[in-house]
């Protein structure tokens, strides 16, 4: 197996750049600088209540998330078989756990209509995204798995990449979170389907040392 120390050090700065924003956000209790503007322009392009973003936002809650994950499923399949799909379970399965967890030990308020327009209020935290903990975990899996050049592969990428980014910006949109607040989520998603990926790449290539079709 090759040395993996750039995706060692991937995932430490990916969980590092995480915990600063997730961090510069719990001690500021508000919108970081940028946060209004970029829920503004959007805003400005799709609307404040866009029926898509409203239909994304469903997706990723009970019970259309059993939907959305098995979707996710078929792309990690196309896009690199088994091994891509168990990346997309561990990674999935991870998120809920510390969705629940970091949401016990941390509160910061979700965007205002005193600030933005916001489709609907929410006194809940607003770090971490559940959203962008499952979207990350379901689709980003998909996008970091190492994986054969191919036209299948490919298209799994794109819808992976294409469902991530409107699901991001319908949150934003709706003022359902600010865009620092997904982006800690989504950061933290990432990493973890990145180490979900290692592990199940360790496992494979012990097993079988002389199969590297993946």
């Amino acid at each position: 197996m090759k040395c993996t120390k750039p995706n060692f050090i991937y995932t430490i700065m990916l969980v590092a750049s995480s915990i600063i924003l997730g961090a510069s956000s719990i001690i500021i209790q508000g919108p970081l600088p940028g946060d209004i503007y970029l829920t503004e322009a959007l805003q400005e392009v799709f609307g404040h209540e866009p029926a898509w973003a409203k239909i994304f936002t469903s997706t990723a809650a009970h019970p259309l998330v059993w939907v959305t994950l098995a979707f996710g499923i078929l792309l990690a399949y196309a896009r690199s078989r088994w091994r891509g799909v168990g990346v997309t379970l561990i990674a999935f399965t991870s998120v809920k756990i510390a969705d629940m967890i970091l949401r016990t030990l941390i509160y910061v308020p979700r965007p205002i209509s005193e600030l933005v327009p916001v489709a609907a209020s929410n006194t809940s935290s607003g770090l971490p995204s559940t959203f962008a903990l499952v979207y990350g975990a379901i689709f980003a899996s998909v996008l970091v798995e190492k994986t054969k050049d191919g036209w299948m592969q490919s298209a799994a990428a794109a819808i992976a990449a294409l469902l991530l980014t409107a699901g991001i910006f319908a949150r934003v949109v709706l003022g359902g979170h600010w865009m620092s607040q997904m982006a800690a989520s989504l950061l933290l998603a990432i990493s973890i389907g990145i180490v979900a990926r290692e592990v199940l790449h360790r496992r494979a290539t012990t097993t079988h040392p002389l199969d590297q079709s993946q």
